[in-house]
């Protein structure tokens, strides 16, 4: 459903893994915005998604940054 940056990554670096739950969010309500979290099982929880090296992050930052 989603991936997360993993913030225990050595630093300079980026990885994400997997995760299985999604956020809703209503807008409609009289205490909008208000946030559900919703949690499924799944075996791949925690696997990695993607992660980058320093270099690779340096290389991603040159080509689409300012």
């Amino acid at each position: 459903m989603v991936t997360r940056v993993d913030l225990t990554a050595t630093p300079g670096t980026e990885r994400a893994v997997m995760g299985a739950s999604a956020t809703l969010i209503d807008l409609t309500g009289p205490h909008a915005p208000t946030f559900h979290t919703l949690v499924a099982r799944d075996p791949r929880t925690g696997e990695t998604a993607y992660e980058l090296t320093a270099s690779e992050l340096t290389s991603v930052i040159a080509e689409l940054g300012p």
